[in-house]
């Protein structure tokens, strides 16, 4: 039997794997999906097609763990911190309504209620800092958060894109006083103009990181263990990243599984 390439997606039902051989001939299994733990559905996919371990060549996973996380509301306890003044940015988004002319209808809940966002006392405009993140407002701030009792922590300060350095600071701070809790940066994440869209990535990725990290974390020890290659995950471009790289940008996969059947 020739080495195989596979790919795998995890469907609410079933777990769908596709094998491609050397010499271009296909095969595919259709097992029953596991939603309480997805990698032991994907394990019995790869058992189903009964090709040796070994033999597989690479292995590309398209996942809806992302995007089930965000339909369900399943993700991390996250706590924002945000200029003052702009604590409200997930609220107000690109206009209040959720449709210009249709008054009944209403944008979802945002993923960092109001209660659990910070307000920090700095600011930096387009072209220079207004107000300098002394060290005593980093430390009032970050105690703040500490009583909020976060799973992950998400800063998103204004023209973070621009200069960076107060977000950093803070996440000193923050790591230094909520040990073991991740810190993620809005500077990190998506380093680009427009205060919505970067503030609104920034809390996905907080979000989704913990429960996305640990399962494909725990997926390709899995197939290492079985003699498979390092895991390659789909993005939601269509693109390819490693385990490791793919659960540290966990909203880069919210559309895994669709981007995975287009391709």
């Amino acid at each position: 039997m020739n080495d195989v390439s596979i790919g795998v997606d995890v469907g609410g039902t079933f777990t769908d794997l596709v094998a491609v051989g050397e010499d271009g001939a296909l095969e595919s299994r259709k097992v029953l999906s596991t939603p309480g733990a997805q990698s032991r559905g994907v394990l019995s996919a790869l058992e189903a097609l009964g090709a040796p371990a070994k033999r597989v060549s690479r292995f590309i996973h398209g996942t809806t763990i992302a995007t089930n996380t965000l339909l369900e509301r399943t993700g991390a306890r996250v706590v924002l911190c945000a200029t003052r003044g702009a604590t409200d940015l997930l609220d107000l988004r690109r206009q209040e309504r959720a449709a210009l002319y249709d008054l009944a209808r209403h944008h979802s809940p945002p993923l960092v209620p109001a209660g659990l966002r910070v307000a920090v006392d700095e600011r930096i405009g387009a072209h220079e800092v207004l107000e300098p993140l002394v060290p005593s407002a980093a430390a009032r701030a970050a105690e703040e958060v500490r009583e909020l009792e976060p799973e992950t922590i998400a800063i998103s300060l204004l023209h973070a894109y621009r200069d960076p350095s107060h977000e950093r600071r803070l996440a000193e701070e923050l790591r230094a006083l909520v040990r073991g809790v991740p810190v993620i940066c809005s500077s990190d994440v998506l380093p680009e103009i427009r205060e919505y869209e970067r503030t609104a990535t920034t809390v996905a990725e907080a979000y989704l990181r913990p429960r996305v990290a640990r399962y494909l974390g725990e997926l390709d020890d899995a197939l290492r263990a079985r003699g498979c290659p390092p895991m390659g995950v789909m993005t939601s471009s269509g693109g390819v990243r490693g385990a490791v790289e793919a659960g540290e940008s966990a909203a880069a996969l919210a559309l895994s599984g669709p981007a995975g059947g287009v391709v």
